[in-house]
């Protein structure tokens, strides 16, 4: 029922480059710490090129690699931006030119600092699993507090792969706490800041809507047969229930009202825009090939705590 946000493992490999920190110094010489990358960075621009015959060809930068005689340079990538919490996780996020916010681009991971390098392990939902064994790892050029400069240069009987992103941060550590706290503490932010404790439990589908963009509108219609049933339990299980029966046991993440669900099979990133004691809204906007896509589901308690 669920759709995927991420249409391809090399969106979501491709992101990562787009996102991995570390740095060319010394260890002993670190510019990068675990306070310095938590936040928000919005990127810049991008210069790239391979001489790798198997690389991605598309007409994005992030999944196209240039020949190296003709490399690009200074290409605009300021409708991307990259989030970096404290509990090391890692998710990129694309402006939404319909809906005017910004989405989650697909790729998500963990992170870990390893003296002056960051390390990426992208979460491949198709394996249920992070990419431990071959982390993206990349090297930081300059880093001032609000503008990092990262360099990616890979060399294999393939071919070899250069890339240079430039970003800006525009939240930091601190800045994520306090607009955390402003918004649990001021209903003017409009944002519904959602309770894990209200969360938990099951609920059953009353109404599942979906769209897409038609001659530049964005076109809504509610699904009719649409039956399921969420349960969130205590310890961060999940598990998607209709009536062909169970999906295996998948995860879930509450922050804010970002509501992240792998359900087994895929992980996707929802917005709840409503929670009380008896009903939950979440809804989804993402874009792909210029068109954007909306689901809304919405759900009535059948049981709370950690009720099956």
């Amino acid at each position: 029922m669920k759709a995927t946000l991420w249409k391809a493992a090399s969106l979501m490999a491709a992101l990562c480059a787009a996102v991995c920190l570390g740095s060319c110094k010394d260890d002993d010489e670190s510019i990068v710490s675990v306070n310095t990358i938590v936040g928000v960075w919005e990127g810049i621009d991008a210069d790239y090129w391979t001489t790798d015959p198997n690389a991605p060809k598309d007409d994005n930068w992030w999944l196209t690699e240039t020949e190296k005689d003709e490399e690009e340079y200074g290409e605009d990538i300021s409708d991307y931006r990259v989030e970096f919490t404290s509990d090391g996780f890692y998710r990129v996020y694309r402006y939404n030119t319909y809906s005017d916010q910004w989405d989650a681009a697909g790729s998500n991971g963990m992170w870990k600092i390893e003296g002056n390098s960051l390390q990426l392990m992208a979460y491949n939902p198709s394996e249920d699993e992070y990419d431990e064994d071959t982390p993206e790892v990349y090297q930081v050029l300059e880093m001032d507090g609000t503008r990092i400069v990262l360099e990616y240069h890979k060399k294999t009987s393939a071919g070899e792969t250069y890339r240079k992103l430039t970003f800006r941060q525009i939240a930091s550590k601190e800045d994520m706490a306090d607009e955390q706290k402003g918004e649990e503490g001021n209903a003017d932010q409009g944002a519904v800041i959602a309770s894990k404790e209200l969360l938990i439990g099951n609920w059953e589908y009353t109404a599942y809507y979906e769209g897409e963009t038609e001659n530049g509108e964005l076109v809504v219609e509610r699904v009719p047969g649409v039956e399921g049933m969420d349960i969130f339990l205590e310890d961060g299980t999940y598990i998607y229930r209709e009536a062909a029966g169970e999906y295996p046991d998948g995860w879930w993440k509450l922050s804010g009202n970002r509501l992240t669900i792998n359900d087994g099979k895929d992980t996707e990133v929802w917005t709840i825009t409503e929670l009380t004691e008896t009903r939950l809204v979440y809804e989804s906007h993402t874009e792909d090939a210029g068109v954007e896509y909306y689901e809304r589901v919405e759900c009535r308690r059948v049981s709370s705590a950690n009720a099956q």
